[in-house]
């Protein structure tokens, strides 16, 4: 498995090194936690407490948007403060993503989007691969929106991928600005995008 890094494909890292980050979880106290010096410039860092208390949230909740928005405020803590982030579902029958999580109302829930539109992010997706548009110029190549990106003040995008079983269910997207997505941002991404595939397995992912 690898990362769109910049439009380039990279290893992926043997191992992650993990802190802890205090997230309200909604339905379940908070993890105890008991901090270290962050690492890199990351915010936070991730820890496999953290992970453990989001699958532990989607074992015991049903309600997919909470289990999405604690996911979105643990992305936050570690990457810092983003413009913008979505969850997305595919529906590959009809060759298309839906929107089951959003941050801003301009991106409303339930909004779709044809892959066709996106062809370079999707296809890094349906291989296990992050895509990283770490620029202002690489988003306008890879994104059909982007004029309303940029009027968000958007200037670069991590996408992970959410999979199961070989097949890919859909997306957790980040976007903030130009140098925002290291090594440090891109490893924690990845990781709790991975963590939701449960949450869009679902019946009602929504």
């Amino acid at each position: 498995m690898g990362t769109r890094w910049a439009g380039a494909l990279v290893p992926a890292p043997a191992k992650l090194h993990l802190q802890p980050v205090a997230v309200s979880w909604g339905c379940l106290p908070a993890p105890t936690s008991h901090p270290e010096p962050p690492l890199t410039n990351a915010p936070r860092r991730l820890t496999a407490s953290d992970i453990a208390s989001l699958l532990a949230l989607q074992a015991e909740c049903a309600d997919a948007a909470t289990v999405f928005a604690a996911a979105a405020n643990l992305a936050a803590a570690c990457c810092g403060e983003l413009r913008l982030i979505t969850v997305l579902r595919y529906r590959e029958a009809e060759a298309l993503v839906e929107r089951v999580y959003s941050s801003e109302p301009a991106y409303s829930i339930g909004g779709t989007k044809p892959l066709a539109q996106f062809p370079l992010n999707h296809a890094a997706m349906s291989q296990g691969q992050i895509f990283h548009a770490a620029t202002a110029a690489e988003v306008k190549a890879a994104f059909a929106d982007h004029e309303r990106l940029f009027a968000m003040g958007i200037t670069a995008i991590l996408n992970s991928p959410i999979r199961h079983a070989g097949r890919r269910l859909g997306t957790l997207n980040l976007c903030g600005r130009d140098g925002q997505f290291g090594r440090s941002e891109i490893d924690a991404a990845r990781t709790i995008a991975a963590s939701l595939a449960p949450s869009l397995l679902a019946p009602a992912a929504v």
